[in-house]
């Protein structure tokens, strides 16, 4: 959904002519929408990973 608000907000909310001006808020708002993303497939690629060495023990998983 943020990818979707980026992409119209910079194609039909900001004028060409005001699009350098208003650069710091877009990247702001990108920051915003994508770093929570970012950190949950941190989180999800560190920690929630099953161990490939033993599959015999990922039965039950």
């Amino acid at each position: 959904m943020g990818t979707i608000s980026l992409i119209v907000l910079v194609t039909w909310g900001i004028t060409p002519e005001d699009l350098l001006s208003q650069l710091p808020v877009v990247v702001t708002l990108a920051l915003v929408f994508y770093t929570p993303c970012l950190i949950s497939l941190f989180i999800r690629a560190f920690f929630f990973k099953k161990d490939e060495r033993y599959p015999e023990d990922q039965k039950g998983i």
